[in-house]
């Protein structure tokens, strides 16, 4: 049996939980913006911790596993404070984000590495790094990629239709790029590579993702300022990823760091041929002019000239596009993520 705890109000991933019978404890104090949250942080974190410590000394669960940096840095201390011997670590992308953390963070993450009973890096760069750079345990650090259910990446609405409602001609290379509107994505980037394009190409990109750091307005003053603008749709967040990808030719992801992008995963698993960094966790995923082509981030020109390639050569797309999926259905489905998962579970369990 399964019990979540949130750090933040919980978002419709918590529903879905509810709904498939797991438990989900949310903060006794709701997180919110402006000055009066930041005024009330300390408090904030100080219920938080209260109210787990509460339930762990009462629950005695197996395992404690912690996802993503703040969890780890809040419940890993909790869970060794209260004398649970399953504790667990998954880092989901490079360390990068410690360059902006005190030094004390850093000292407190490779102070808990060894105190984990298991640690889980999601690409073979992430758990390299954990390894080498932060003195993680190599024998009980494990790889266990992303898995998709390609099963949900089926489309429901036919491609023509969906390019129809997203203003985009039959006859339209549609480059689609899915990821949060954050610098580190090298929407940017993107951007100027598709102005330096051949004005003879037929292409349309479509952006997807939240702008959950503000620059969305940036963006498209760039796109205007490239003289884009009307080849470039800013759609922001959507709940039919499947459908747009279907009807979309390739996809792009121009990040500067990454662990591993489900992103890839849902672009192969619709069989779309991928265009992307060669950061983190990305070479492991797509084969190079076999699934896609790999560029090195910030490198506009190199970026440019693969989006080229591929929108000028449709045999090409469809070749790189089959076998991605392919690779998909054989490396990176859910189940195997889920039967991995269980077994480092049983291991951890069995010994605590």
């Amino acid at each position: 049996m399964f019990t979540v705890f949130t750090l933040a109000r919980p978002g419709t991933l918590a529903d879905e939980l509810q709904s498939q019978g797991v438990r989900v404890i949310t903060p006794w104090i709701e997180t919110r913006s402006g000055r009066a949250a930041r005024i009330m942080l300390a408090f904030r974190i100080l219920a938080r911790s209260l109210q787990l410590l509460l339930y762990l000394l009462a629950q005695r669960p197996d395992i404690v596993h912690c996802i993503l940096p703040q969890s780890y840095w809040l419940a890993a201390p909790l869970a060794i404070l209260a004398g649970i011997r399953g504790r667990m670590m998954s880092r989901r992308s490079l360390n990068i984000y410690l360059d902006h953390q005190p030094t004390v963070i850093r000292w407190l993450e490779r102070w808990l590495h060894q105190r984990m009973s298991a640690i889980v890096g999601n690409s073979q760069a992430v758990v390299d790094q954990l390894i080498r750079e932060e003195g993680a345990p190599a024998d009980r650090t494990v790889l266990i990629y992303n898995g998709i259910d390609t099963a949900a990446f089926l489309p429901t609405r036919s491609s023509a239709d969906m390019r129809r409602s997203l203003g985009v001609g039959d006859g339209t290379v549609v480059l689609c790029a899915v990821a949060n509107l954050i610098p580190y994505k090298g929407h940017a980037d993107l951007l100027a590579a598709c102005a330096r394009l051949d004005p003879t190409l037929d292409w349309h990109l479509l952006v997807v993702g939240n702008d959950t750091s503000g620059i969305a307005v940036e963006l498209i003053r760039m796109a205007r300022d490239f003289g884009i603008a009307k080849q470039v749709s800013f759609l922001g967040s959507r709940d039919d990823i499947a459908d747009i990808l279907h009807a979309a030719d390739i996809g792009v992801l121009a990040s500067h760091e990454e662990g591993l992008p489900n992103a890839i995963l849902e672009y192969m698993a619709a069989g779309l041929p991928v265009v992307a960094t060669a950061v983190g966790g990305v070479p492991e995923l797509v084969i190079p002019h076999e699934t896609g082509l790999l560029v090195p981030a910030r490198d506009v020109v190199r970026l440019t000239d693969a989006l080229g390639r591929l929108i000028a050569d449709q045999g090409l797309r469809s070749r790189f596009g089959a076998a991605g999926q392919e690779r998909v259905r054989k490396t990176f489905a859910i189940e195997r993520t889920l039967e991995q998962y269980a077994q480092v579970y049983d291991r951890v369990a069995s010994r605590s």
